[in-house]
This record gives C-alpha cells, structure tokens and sequence, in this order.
C-alpha cells in the first residue's frame, strides 16, 4: 500500500508571507489616520507629521503599490558599511537601543511610530547611510480555507447556504458557501435585481442598497422601493442574493458583501413597462452593473420570443458592457413543468449569452414546477411544492429563508416580539425558481469580485465546471462527450461556490469565438413529412393480427425510448400495485387503476423490467398523457384500451410474442467540418405542422449526445413555424462531424413536414485532426499522441482531459498538492479537508508524537473535489492527526 501522508497539529494553521530584499532607494510611504486625514503625505515632509501624537502603529502604504497596505511601528532599520561607527551619526536623536543585527545592519527604537518615520527618512538622507526605513509588519492574518459561520441568527435555517446537522454531517443539496467566503464575500461587485420593488430600509438590506443607481422603468423615477405595498418578491430575492451577513441579525446573503441596485419592472406581478423601456432596462448602466437577476421569464407553454428591442438592449449589455467582458444576466428557467412546460420555449431562457436557471429540491432533485430545457446551464436549491397542481409548500422538503418587507406587509405578518416577521421561513418562505435563480447570481458576484476580468463567457464556463449533480437517478442525465454530467433537467447541476471561486481565480480567458452555421439535409431515402403519431409498439411473433403489429402509444416524461429498444418477451403483471417476482429482460404489460403510474413504472423497473406497456383498461378514453412520471428511469408508455386487452389475451396462449418500442422520426443531417471546442449549440426549425404540442425535437452531435429541445407538450399552436433553440448540453466536444436533427410526431390528428433546419454551433477553433475536441499540439505533447480522448481521465483525478486542456493542468498528473486545511466549523467541531478524489479512500489516523505511533480511527470515501473529516475539539492541544489516501 503507498501513501501520500501529511501530518498537523489540531490547532496548527499556515502563514505565508515574501521576504523582499532591501534596497538603497526605500519605499516612500503615504500615511493614513481616521482622525488627521490632513496628514496624508509621502515621508520627507516632516512638517507636516504629527509628532506631538504618540502612535505605536502607523498605517500606511508604498505609494506605488496602494494595494499592499502595512503598518509602521517604532524601530528603524540603518544600513552602513560594516565597521561604521554609528554614535556620532545618530547624536542627539530620540532613538536609542542601538543593536547590530548583521554587519553593518543596526536596528534602532523611537518614542513613537511617527518619529521613527521622520528620523528614518532624515538618515537616509545621510551620505554615509546605505538606507534607513521604518521596520514595517503587512498586514497578513490567518486564513481559514472554510469561514466560519456567521452571527446572522438565521443562518442555521438557510440550507441553501450550508445544509448540514450538528453534528456538521452533509443533509443534502447546498452552495458550500462557506468554502468561498475566505476569499470574497462579492466587494466591488454590483447586482442589479430586476424585479418589483426592494424595501431599501430592511435593515438587513439598506446597506447593500444604499447607494443604487436604483430606477423605476415602469413610471421612470428613481423610486425603486415595493412597488405596491404588498410587493415582497423582489425584498426575497435580494435578500438571498446580498443580505447583509456576519450583523448580529436576520440572514445572510450569497455575496454579503457586493452592492446592489432596485430596478422595477413590475407593479405588483404585472410587467409594467413597455418593450422601449425594456430595452433601456437590460442596457443600463452596462459599465456599472455587473450581474443582472431576473427572477422571471415567459415561462408558459406557447413559444415567446425576445422582442425585437430588448434583443437589441440584451446584446448592447452582453457585448459593450463591463468594457467588452459583458453584463452577466441570471434569469429563471421559470416554473410551468406542471403544464408540461419547457425552458426552450422561452425566448428569454433560450438566449445563450444569459444563464438560465432551474430549481432543485433539498435532495438534489429537480422539482415539481421547475421547467427542463437544453438551455438550463444549472440549478440552485428552492423549495418544493406538494404533487398534483397544488401550490402548497411541501412540508417533506424545506423552503428557503430570506428577507421579507417588514411588519404586516410581507409574505410573513405573524408578528411577534422579535423581528421574525421581518424574514420568510417555513410556510412562508421563499420558493420557485425566483428563489434558485438569485442564488446562482449571489455566486456569479463571487467568481466576479474574485477575478474582474472574467468574460461573460468565461463565467458562464467556469460556472458550470463547478457544479455538480446529487441526483444521479436522474433518468435524463447523462455524459457528455467530453465526459462532462449534464441533465435536461437541471442542467450541468448546483454550484459549489467554494469550486466556483477557485475556478475564477485561476481561470485563464477563452480565445475568441467562432459561429459555423450549416442547413440539415433529410437522410437519403426520406422525405420531409413527419409521421403522425410515430411512437410505436412493434410487436412480432406467430399469428400476430395486422392491428397488433404497430401499436400508437404515448410516453412518460421521463426515460424516452429516441432509439428502439431491443425486442423483449413480455409477461403481464395486472396492476403492478405491488412488488413483482423477476421481470429480468422482459417488458411488462400493466392495466391502468389501483396505483399512479409512476408507482406501477417503478415496481416494474425493481422487478428488472426493461420496458412497461400500460394500459387503459376502464372507461372511453383510450390514451392519455401520463403526467408526474418525469423520473421513470425505464422507457414506460400507455395504450389504447382494445390494444392492450388484445395485447393480453394473445400473451396468455403465445409464447412466441417479441415487443420493442420504436420512434418513427423525421431525421435530417449535416456534416460540420469545422473543428471547434464546442459552446452552446443552435438550431433553427421551420415547419408547417398543425399542432406544436404533438412534436417531440432532439438533436444528437458527433459524440453521441443528445439534446431534448422539445417535448410533447400542451400547445395546441401550429409550427414551430420558425423558432431557435439552444443547447448547452455539447460544452467542449469537438463540433466536427455529423448532426442529427430527428423531428417525431406523438400524439393522432396532426400532420405536417419539416421545411427547413440551420445549425449553428459554436466555440473556440483547434487544429484537430482526429476530431476528439483535444487541439492536436496539447494532445501529442502531454500523451506523445492523438490517441487519447476529451472524456478520458488517465490521472483519475475527477477532471476530463477536455477540462484539463481549458484550464491548462496535466492530464498525466494530479495538479492539485494534497494539502490539508484545518478549520473550525464549529465552537465544538474541526473540519479537516483536502483535495479529494472520489473512489479513493482515505485513512484519519492520530497520535500524541510526531513521530508516531499513529492509530487509525476511520477510513472515508474520497469526494471530488474536497473530501472533509469533522471531529470534536477537544481539550488535547498535543493531539495530532494525519491523513493518508490509500493507493492499491
């Protein structure tokens, strides 16, 4: 067994500081003092100090590097030729305790600070002194890797932010927003929130807020507060986003420490100006404004493009903003999954220069009402509402706790003798996508305030490296070909706000972008027509009747079966209301009633079911859409009524039947020869069919990925007579290839063809002549050929070698030292972390000796790409531990 060992004392933490080298020209230093700011000068104008103040430290700063501040204190440092004799050189002065640290180098102590200063600069004048300057301190101090919690005394109830027990042990989804903190808590940032008003006095908000540029677009004053009385969504929103944090009171903030601006866009929840006032307000003070928030979208069923203005106004803030690196606008992927609802119908969602945002419950699922999408970058935690069309808060999953107007006004009226109405909680707390969509904001402030010159595209990219997936039954997760986890539910998954800012830091910006646009072509042999009704049963076998061999039906919304499953024996199971004996390879035929469909679904994938057929065995109707199945985890479709009893009767007295379930799809083509590191990919449909809701699009790139860029859905308009769609599921494949547009009809009635198709992918161009998305000169330096692949990870360190090339790391090596921290997470409890890898296990040991014995006394699981161990102070300062990976 190797090991690779570090070893700390509990109460051990590290401070690293420079030695600079001295010079005969010292610095100069400007003087800063809260009650003498007439005083501020470089030393040399000794009229001007105070020296009848005594002053132990003096703060100060080399008046070429204002950034580095430090203090001066009462020694001075002279540097002479060895052998000098120095008495006659310092005479009468006030300085005294003459002691010779190094030949030729004298340290020397004044009354007070400023006196030192004034006699260091008079010696070095002296052209027997090498130099002389005031010893000066910086001013480090020790840096924890994980903050400690702050006295806000709600934020034990924002899981948001942190969503552990006591006992510090991880409870489910949450921004690991104490991983962040010790670097940047969002200064010199500022979020615009685009909403309906902020109560500018909440006292956890008015320093945040207090100095704008706050605008009403909707009456065109400066008015920014609630826009009626009752208006509290947009106080909710700021608060998760920057409420002031560390204060003794109510919440804290993602970015507590970033500025912000109210702009009103609506009265109440009605949109309250027009499309020219729009356009001012997504440009505004684009040089200003950092982040804008949009806790809104179309968000409905039909599609909604951008109207012509505001894409002007949305471009003007992307493109010239912050000085070219462009505005970063969060919005929410809005919240009609109920009404089978997508993100890609969204004009505003399905833009690819903003973040679109979708919501995940506490466990990392994605939610009830949170709309999917290709265009979904990632999620962030919110509340979760009961099943059904209820709007009710879900009690099983907790909401999130924010800023509420005070008193009586706010979502929370229950006044009692502390300032809890102030704040929403419990029932009354925050939810929806309004709610994740500030989340991911608060950490964009954090990426930005750690690293300015981000781009809008390197935020976006350096975001989604950061996120990760809790949910991994997701049934619509999947791999990319550059090995990357993207879901068309929740997109590249929740950010790790720690990762994120890590990532800013040491992001190196993206190469310019590229755009190829090519038009698909129909497969040889097809046409255009779109078959009505083309998601089939096929079934085989001896004396199978003609109305038996193709059987319409309608899938779940979850596993889809886009390629056809493989012929399978079929057993019939009744109701499936309950566990069932081996279904091993088999599809299952199940009769409607007695339990949801989800419940019969599962049973029957437990049971090792590879395929469910369900159908209706009761009343007229003859298919329905079967809502709430988005997880079945197995392609699961319902059938008509004289289908499926004919289905039942035949499988009773033939042995012989095969079933499998085949999409007839309309499928067009075209061959990319451009060699790119792929970005967001787009595609533009135009057809002439007569009901959008009956169609279903996917895209699938030269990886194998495929994009859902629609579903079936309830929108009974016809087209999509000319929509673009977006996909950001294709981050870093290479885009050379052939593309696949498959366009399928799944519900009878309505007919139509596809008349024309455009792909536009785009990304950073490489000489790549194998087409694995590796530029050819990093792939033959770093392996000695073109052999390897983007979604390899030869060094296993959780990071795909399409990652390692964007960062610059070695994809042979892991880059990252194994370093402990050691932190206080707790007044009670210490958190060790280290980079972590996930499938390797590590080994906590302790000892009362340095050199040992050392006695294990756990053994974890890594995680990427910190692993933590929590384990109770104590009083034993002697006690020391060590971390060892084990390496078979």
């Amino acid at each position: 067994m190797k090991k690779l060992c570090l070893a700390v004392g509990t109460f051990i933490a590290l401070m690293i500081s420079e030695l600079r080298s001295s010079s005969a020209t010292p610095n100069r230093f400007q003087f800063s003092e809260p009650q003498r700011r007439t005083y501020v000068a470089p030393l040399g104008i000794g009229a001007n100090l105070p020296t009848s103040q005594t002053a132990q430290w003096i703060y100060a700063w080399p008046e070429d590097r204002p950034d580095q501040p430090v203090e001066l204190g009462r020694r001075v440092v002279l540097a002479v030729p060895p052998g000098t004799a120095i008495a006659p050189l310092l005479g009468t002065r006030p300085l005294r305790l003459p002691r010779e640290i190094h030949p030729g180098w004298w340290v020397l102590e004044a009354p007070d600070a400023w006196i030192a200063a004034i006699q260091a600069e008079e010696l070095h004048a002296l052209p027997q002194v090498i130099a002389c300057f005031p010893a000066a301190r910086a001013l480090f101090s020790l840096q924890d890797l994980y903050a400690p919690a702050p006295s806000d005394p709600y934020f034990s109830q924002q899981w948001h932010l942190e969503y552990r027990n006591s006992a510090a042990a991880h409870l489910g989804a949450d921004l690991n927003i104490r991983a962040a903190w010790p670097t940047t808590r969002g200064e010199n940032v500022l979020v615009s929130v685009v909403d309906n008003g902020v109560e500018l006095t909440h006292p956890d908000l008015a320093d945040p807020f207090s100095l704008g540029p706050h605008f009403n677009f909707g009456d065109g004053t400066p008015n920014a507060g609630p826009s009626l009385s009752t208006a509290s969504h947009g106080t909710a929103v700021a608060g998760l986003i920057g409420a002031q944090g560390n204060n003794q009171r109510g919440v804290s903030g993602v970015a507590p420490g970033a500025k912000f601006a109210s702009w009103v866009i609506f009265k109440g929840s009605v949109l309250d100006p027009d499309t020219v006032e729009m356009k001012s307000m997504f440009e505004a003070q684009s040089n200003i404004v950092h982040v804008q928030n949009h806790s809104w979208g179309a968000g409905g069923t039909a599609l909604y493009p951008i109207p012509p203005l505001e894409e002007i106004g949305i471009s003007n803030a992307v493109f010239s903003g912050r000085d070219g690196r462009g505005v970063l606008i969060v919005r929410a992927s809005s919240n009609g999954r109920k009404s089978l609802a997508d993100a890609n119908a969204d004009g505003y969602a399905v833009d690819p220069r903003v973040i679109t945002v979708s919501a995940a419950r506490s466990d990392g699922r994605t939610t009830r009402y949170s709309n999917p999408g290709a265009c979904v970058l990632v999620a962030a935690p919110s509340a979760e509402v009961a099943e059904g069309f209820s709007s009710n808060l879900d009690s099983s999953f907790p909401s999130l706790v924010t800023t509420d107007l005070t008193g009586f006004s706010g979502a929370n009226a229950s006044v009692g003798l502390n300032d809890s109405a102030d704040y929403r909680f419990g029932t009354s707390g925050f939810s929806g996508t309004s709610g994740s969509t500030p989340l991911v904001s608060g950490v964009v402030a954090l990426m930005l305030s750690a690293n300015p010159t981000l781009s809008y595209r390197d935020v976006q990219q350096a975001l989604l490296l950061s996120s990760r997936h809790l949910d991994l039954a997701d049934p619509l997760l999947l791999t990319n070909g550059a090995g990357l986890r993207v879901s068309y539910n929740l997109g590249y998954g929740i950010p790790d706000a720690g990762a994120a800012v890590q990532r800013a830091l040491q992001w190196t910006s993206r190469p310019t972008l590229t755009t190829v646009t090519r038009t698909f072509a129909t497969n040889v042999g097809s046409t255009k027509a779109i078959t009505d009704d083309g998601l089939r049963v096929e079934v085989t076998g001896t004396n199978v009747p003609a109305g038996l061999a193709s059987i319409p039906v309608t899938a779940t919304f979850g596993a889809h079966a886009d390629v056809p499953t493989a012929l399978l024996p079929i057993t019939a199971v009744e109701l499936a209301n309950q566990p069932l004996d081996s279904l091993t390879g088999r599809a299952a035929l199940v009769s409607r009633g007695g339990n949801s469909f989800t419940e019969k679904i599962q049973n029957c994938a437990a049971a090792g079911a590879q395929l469910v057929l369900i159908y209706n065995n009761q009343g007229t109707t003859e298919r329905s859409q079967m809502l709430s199945t988005d997880f079945a985890t197995v392609p699961a479709v319902m059938m008509g009524r004289s289908a499926g009893t004919d289905l039942a009767a035949m499988i009773a007295t033939n042995s012989s039947l095969r079933v499998r379930l085949r999409l007839l799809a309309t499928v067009c083509s075209v061959e990319i020869t451009n060699t790119l590191i792929s970005e967001h990919v787009k595609v533009r449909l135009q057809t002439d069919h007569s009901r959008r809701g009956d169609l279903r699009v996917t895209l699938v790139s030269p990886s194998g990925t495929r994009s859902i860029l629609q579903r079936l859905n309830n929108d009974s308009s016809a087209g999509p007579a000319d929509w673009t769609y977006s996909s950001v599921a294709h981050f870093y494949e290479s885009t050379a290839g052939t593309w696949k547009l498959e366009v399928s009809d799944q519900e009878p009635g309505n007919v139509g063809n596809v008349l024309r198709a455009d792909l536009t992918v785009s990304g950073v161009a490489i000489r790549d002549s194998d087409r694995d998305g590796l530029e050819d000169s990093w792939e033959a330096s770093h392996f000695g050929n073109l052999a390897s692949t983007g979604s390899g990870d030869p060094d296993a360190d959780g990071v795909p070698n399409s990652v390692e090339q964007v960062m610059h790391t070695k994809p042979l090596a892991v880059d990252v030292p194994f370093r402990l921290d050691v932190s206080p997470w707790s007044s009670q409890i210490l958190r060790l972390s280290w980079p972590g890898l996930a499938g390797a296990t590590y080994r906590i040991l302790e000892s009362v000796n340095p050199e040992g014995p050392y006695t294990e006394i756990e053994s974890i699981p890594g995680a990427f790409p910190v692993t933590e161990y929590f384990t109770l102070l104590g009083t034993d300062t002697s006690r020391l531990l060590r971390v060892e990976r084990v390496i078979p």
